[in-house]
């Protein structure tokens, strides 16, 4: 019997010893795992960091971009009151017209082909629904010496053919400083 005790004291050291070992690697595994998540977390704040920095660079950047730009509107005249857009009459067709750009301002506004159209529904003005996106290449235009530009309007391929109704033309304007919409004279397609 005694023998029988020995042997039960040796197997409950040797399951102490592996209980020990066992636990010892379980606080090694996850002090690592602790290490290394603290590593990305401080990886993540750092980047974080970075990304706020440029952020503000890039803010203050686009504040002194869009000063600038007022200060360029203001010293050449340049305002929406200088800018007219006017359909050309009888130039109206279900797929298309001839619009008049006049920008009197000293410096003008930069202009493109983008544009869209409204109907006027019910004594309102909704916008109309491409039936595709416009996806033809920016062209930007600068104004003849009499301050004008002339540009014909096909959009056969963005709106299709347009049922009867009143209508107008909205052109985009962006600079630094503003984000301008300016419409044109109402026309009525038949």
């Amino acid at each position: 019997m005694k023998t029988f005790g020995k042997i039960i004291l040796v197997l409950f050291i040797i399951a102490l010893i592996a209980g020990n070992v066992v636990f010892a690697k379980m606080w090694y595994d996850t002090n690592k795992n602790l290490n290394d998540e603290k590593a990305k977390l401080q990886e993540m704040e750092t980047s974080y960091q970075e990304m706020e920095d440029s952020y503000v660079k890039a803010s203050t950047q686009l504040a002194d971009m869009s000063k600038r730009s007022e200060e360029i509107d203001e010293a050449y005249n340049r305002k929406l009151e200088n800018v007219k857009l006017e359909v050309v009459e009888n130039s109206v067709t279900k797929t298309g017209l001839e619009l008049i750009i006049t920008d009197t301002s000293d410096l003008q506004y930069p202009w493109d082909n983008n544009y869209y159209l409204e109907k006027k529904v019910n004594e309102s003005w909704e916008k109309v629904n491409p039936i595709k996106e416009d996806v033809s290449e920016v062209v930007t235009y600068k104004v003849d010496e009499n301050k004008q530009i002339k540009q014909v309007i096909d959009w056969t391929e963005t709106y299709g053919t347009l049922e009867s109704g009143t209508y107008r033309v909205w052109k985009n304007i962006k600079t630094p400083a503003s984000d301008i919409n300016v419409e044109s004279n109402e026309f009525v397609i038949e």
